[in-house]
């Protein structure tokens, strides 16, 4: 089993239970995709209503307020975007 199926089945399968006890509304959809974390993301906001992303990341300077897979997102989405921290 790769490092993907065990986060996916350590982390994300109860993250999204989780999600869907308190926000049954809400339709979580997760996928894998081997490609640039924008690019994925921004493919997957022309079908969502809205994707939720977190503020900050593990680069350098340009990561100091926003991370850039959220500042890609957020300027590239088809959809709204959440940005959480």
């Amino acid at each position: 089993m790769n490092a993907i199926a065990r986060w996916r089945i350590s982390v994300g399968q109860p993250r999204k239970r989780r999600v869907g006890l308190e926000h049954p509304q809400v339709e979580v959809i997760e996928g894998v995709r081997r490609s640039h974390p924008v690019a994925a993301l921004v493919g997957a906001s022309a079908q969502a209503a809205l994707v939720v992303v977190g503020s900050h990341g593990r680069g350098g300077f340009c990561s100091v307020l926003l991370g850039s897979v959220s500042h890609g997102v957020l300027h590239h989405a088809r959809c709204a975007v959440a940005v959480r921290e």
